[in-house]
């Protein structure tokens, strides 16, 4: 089958597979994502019921767990295999894991004062959280800025959004030297995705507008974290 997860749930095996590993992706964070998208009504009871997975467990994945699921597994080739063959429904769930979140960064933004301030009067439409990350490259140009959705998906932060449309469109991680700027503090799941997909790891550089002193943002895998008024 190849890298694949799945979970058991009310006598139905609902399953993610992955033929083409990408960067920002695995077949459990497939699972959790696809599962968000096309069964949002049922997607709290489904992933509190514990995943399995033949895959390594990554940092990514297991940020993704803690934020949006309950327990995963690792299991060895064949125990998978095994554990998969049953009488029940097989429900292969895919992952859009295509977003709207991009938004254009105005021209003219020549300074860290002049994006900030753009940050801070943004026009939020108010059906998700108020915050926007924007990547700056090495010399400390924004080149791309993206929006949390995730009252869409719990999976669609905008770190990750931004994370996943870099990766995308540049096949490779995000090169050392740039930087990020985003609205809240990272949560764990962001930071792990942070780290994974970026040449810096855990040393990725990321400055904050706002603290977040709730248990999701606390002892992240990232070690380059900085409130703006520090």
């Amino acid at each position: 089958m190849g890298p694949a997860a799945f979970l058991s749930y009310s006598n139905r095996i609902y399953f993610s597979r992955v033929t083409a590993l990408e960067l920002a992706e695995t077949p459990v964070t497939h699972l959790i994502e696809g599962i968000w998208d096309h069964f949002p009504d049922q997607a709290f009871h489904l992933l509190r019921c514990r995943i399995f997975t033949n895959y390594p467990l990554t940092s990514t994945c297991r940020g993704s767990i803690k934020l949006a699921a309950k327990r995963c597994t690792e299991l060895q080739p064949v125990d998978f295999q095994q554990r998969m063959q049953s009488q029940a429904p097989l429900i292969e769930i895919v992952s859009s894991s295509q977003t709207q979140s991009e938004v254009p960064i105005p021209n003219g933004i020549q300074s860290q004062t002049e994006l900030i301030q753009w940050m801070k009067d943004f026009p939020f439409d108010g059906k998700n959280r108020p915050i926007l990350a924007v990547l700056l490259d090495r010399k400390g140009n924004p080149i791309s800025a993206h929006l949390n959705q995730s009252s869409r998906n719990r999976l669609h932060h905008a770190e990750v959004n931004l994370i996943r449309d870099f990766v995308r469109k540049e096949k490779r991680k995000i090169p050392a030297g740039c930087q990020l700027v985003v609205s809240l503090k990272p949560c764990w799941m962001c930071a792990a995705h942070l780290a994974d997909c970026s040449e810096a790891g855990i040393h990725f550089s990321v400055t904050y507008l706002q603290d977040d002193p709730g248990p999701k943002a606390r002892l992240t895998p990232l070690t380059r974290l900085k409130l703006l008024e520090d």
